[in-house]
């Protein structure tokens, strides 16, 4: 409470330098007239117009200091007679304390203000009544005028902020739209990339006619499917189906994944052994997820695994669980670097998370498994 009544804002530059400058010519002026009176010199009237100006132009800094300093003046103004002079002063700086300082203080000096006002007025040689009124004039349009722009000024400030925040969250959309385009573009055709690179090496290696073949029917095989894929994905980013009966960037289904897989894989010299049971019906996004799973799973053996080695393709089916797992002899490194990012398993495992599945990818029984366990529905 004690530090909420002492906070404040200072005023624009424009205002500070007025609030500067007028009372500072003011109390030069006041001083300079009482020098130039003529008659017996006064400390006390010298203190008086130098102690309020000195007062306002402090509320250019600390207006709540300032407040406080100038109301205490009126006993110094009140002593050397120059009451009329600091009630003008102290209605005039109304609208800064109004603008600067909070609601409590704000009310608290009007209230002050208002009292001195009174004593002022009922104290000899007292005020008139146009006086009176005068004062009271000033300091009604001041008030309303500075708690009138602290309002403007907060409502700016709260604008500012809610465009900030907008501004965050198109940042945040258009960065989260980045990783969806790169995820999807690195699902459909990571794969197909890693099989063309793979057989384009299996063409450098051989003379042999029929394996030449193959390597280069696989290449274009996925070629085509790797753009395929990605006008998929295209199609998908921009909401709208093609007229080819390419509707979305999803994979055929798990099922007819898994035997496109095992037979890439062996086009590679690999032993592939499949193994499906089960007939339950899957969720879209659940199949797509299967076949992503797959798709990178067998991406990392091609990329990182022998030339050729035993793996297992498996898919277990239950009226409410499915289980994918992609079993390989274990990576032998070799020094003929794969190309390809190391975060398909990180982000696959993420995807299976918000599915409600799991995930793991480790050795088990001196193999490499890729396990997915995912809901039907």
């Amino acid at each position: 409470m004690h530090r909420e009544l002492w906070e404040y804002v200072l005023p624009p530059t424009i205002a500070r330098i007025t609030i500067v400058l007028l009372p500072l010519l003011a109390g030069v002026e006041a001083v300079w007239a009482h020098l130039t009176s003529g008659g017996p010199f006064s400390w006390i009237a010298v203190a008086a117009p130098l102690l309020t100006n000195s007062a306002i132009i402090a509320m250019a800094w600390r207006p709540a200091w300032g407040a406080g300093v100038l109301v205490l003046a009126g006993f110094v103004a009140v002593a050397a007679g120059q009451s009329g002079e600091y009630l003008t002063a102290v209605a005039m700086s109304v609208g800064v304390v109004f603008f600067c300082c909070s609601a409590t203080l704000s009310t608290a000096y009007g209230i002050s203000a208002v009292a001195w006002v009174a004593a002022i007025a009922t104290m000899p040689p007292g005020l008139e009544v146009g006086g009176v009124v005068a004062v009271f004039v000033i300091g009604l349009l001041s008030a309303t005028v500075g708690r009138g722009l602290r309002k403007v000024m907060r409502r700016n400030v709260v604008l500012a902020s809610q465009v900030d925040a907008h501004e965050a969250q198109l940042d945040a959309a258009l960065l989260a739209e980045r990783t969806r385009i790169a995820d999807e573009l690195h699902d459909v055709i990571a794969h197909e990339i890693s099989i063309t690179v793979m057989h384009a090496r299996v063409l450098e290696r051989t003379d042999d006619p029929e394996t030449r073949a193959g390597s280069q029917r696989a290449i274009v095989s996925a070629s085509a499917q790797a753009l395929t894929d990605t006008r998929r994905v295209l199609q998908l980013i921009h909401g709208r189906t093609g007229g080819d009966g390419v509707t979305d960037a999803g994979a055929p289904g798990i099922r007819r994944e898994i035997d496109s897989l095992a037979k890439k894989l062996r086009d590679l010299g690999h032993e592939v052994r499949t193994e499906v049971t089960g007939d339950s019906a899957l969720a879209g996004i659940i199949d797509t997820t299967l076949t992503r799973a797959a798709r990178e799973a067998v991406t990392n053996i091609v990329k990182h695994g022998a030339p050729a080695m035993v793996i297992d393709l498996s898919l277990v089916l239950t009226p409410h669980t499915v289980v994918l797992s992609v079993i390989n002899d274990p990576h032998r490194p070799t020094s003929d670097p794969r190309p390809g990012p190391a975060f398909g398993l990180a982000r696959l495992r993420e995807r299976v998370e918000v599915l409600s599945g799991t995930f793991a990818a480790g050795p088990d029984d001196g193999r490499w498994r890729v396990r997915v366990e995912l809901p039907t529905r």
